[in-house]
């Protein structure tokens, strides 16, 4: 059913995680928090179209705690990125944060980047049990 690479990266097929409505609609129970986060001042990460995505990538944060907003700020800082990398970030409570438009090509996996979508789970599961 999915793949695991490295330490913390699944790759899912497509249709495993349903994170919109069938109309295409943004559910109500995720947090849009879309051109909201810290970016990189100057750059923009490129865009695609969604008919090029054919799979969700899960990552974790391996951390105990954190934020969307640290996310981005570790992401922009320590990697050079343009922002946050994932498209989306669940909280430990179980929160859905859309941190990225789906169109956006984002880092968090290198040389899967234009066909995938990014989620990170917060938590550290080389520690804790997800």
């Amino acid at each position: 059913m999915f793949k695991k690479l490295g330490w913390s990266i699944l790759f899912l097929p497509l249709l495993a995680i349903p994170l919109f409505t069938m109309d295409r609609r943004l559910d109500p129970n995720i947090v849009n928090l879309s051109g909201m986060l810290p970016t990189k001042f100057g750059e923009q990460y490129s865009r695609r179209q969604l008919a090029e995505i054919d799979k969700i990538i899960v990552h974790h944060s391996a951390t105990t705690d954190g934020t969307p907003y640290a996310y981005a700020l570790y992401h922009i800082n320590e990697n050079g990125w343009p922002g946050i990398g994932y498209h989306f970030v669940i909280d430990l409570d179980g929160t859905i944060n859309q941190t990225n438009s789906r169109d956006t090509i984002s880092c968090h996996t290198s040389g899967q980047n234009r066909v995938s979508l990014g989620v990170c789970l917060a938590g550290d599961f080389d520690k804790q049990q997800p």
